[in-house]
């Protein structure tokens, strides 16, 4: 039994003989793990923002008529703020019976037809007026989704990720002097999912057309910083 033992220590002995020479690099290369993150802070120059109308007829015929109108309308307008055809895009267009109920029956309200169109803007600066305009020729709309970006992230992205590579090899060249070894070219580089968020300022929409007797006042809409972010996880070797 004891004889056993002995063996079963040399063994360890053994094995961590060969740990210790991997790592003072006399042996083979061993692996270190690490995450990269670089943000780059961005003005916005474009914006995107969806309309809805939706109209409520007798018939749906009565009610696509009215919707359609409404669409027109607002096509005139946002065309004459120099959007062109290819930005605008329908995601949505419903047709269905509208329903309440009253004292537990189903009543029907009539024939409801809706559309959503989303609109990519690049004249970031005539967005408040564009608002003020529809607001002052188009009732019953509804405005949502409104978010700000970059033409150029795609550049700004492809920076960050350089930047992220880099932020990953000074990390790893931190744990190879802590490791007292030396560090070698990336075995593995993967990158992470893009992101951009606002910062800063708060990138929300305060546009609200207010006429009062005395004066009119122009829409607000403070449009935030983008921060645009990489992140890579590499593997090196370390010797």
């Amino acid at each position: 039994m004891k004889k056993a033992l002995s063996y079963v220590l040399i063994i360890c002995a053994l094995m961590l003989l060969a740990s210790c020479e991997t790592l003072t690099g006399s042996g083979e290369p061993c692996s270190i793990y690490v995450q990269g993150e670089s943000t780059i802070t961005v003005d916005p120059d474009m914006v995107y923002f969806s309309i809805e109308v939706s109209e409520l007829a007798p018939t749906t015929s009565e009610a696509q008529q009215l919707a359609n109108a409404k669409i027109s309308a607002i096509m005139a307008v946002i065309r004459l703020f120099g959007v062109e055809d290819r930005d605008l895009v329908t995601r949505n267009l419903s047709f269905w019976t509208d329903y309440s109920w009253i004292d537990g029956q189903r009543v029907v309200n009539g024939e409801r037809v809706s559309q959503e169109v989303y609109v990519t803007m690049y004249d970031l600066d005539s967005f408040p007026a564009l608002l003020d305009k529809l607001a002052a020729s188009v009732s019953g709309i509804n405005l949502g989704s409104v978010s700000f970006d970059s033409r150029d992230r795609e550049k700004y992205y492809a920076q960050a990720r350089e930047q992220a590579v880099e932020d990953a090899r000074l990390k790893a060249e931190a744990y190879a002097d802590a490791g007292d070894l030396r560090l070698g070219k990336p075995s593995s580089i993967s990158e992470g999912a893009a992101y951009r968020s606002s910062a800063n300022k708060a990138a929300m929409l305060t546009a609200a057309a207010t006429v009062a007797e005395s004066a009119y006042i122009a829409s607000d809409i403070p449009t935030g910083e983008l921060n645009i972010t990489a992140t890579v996880s590499v593997t090196f070797k370390a010797y």
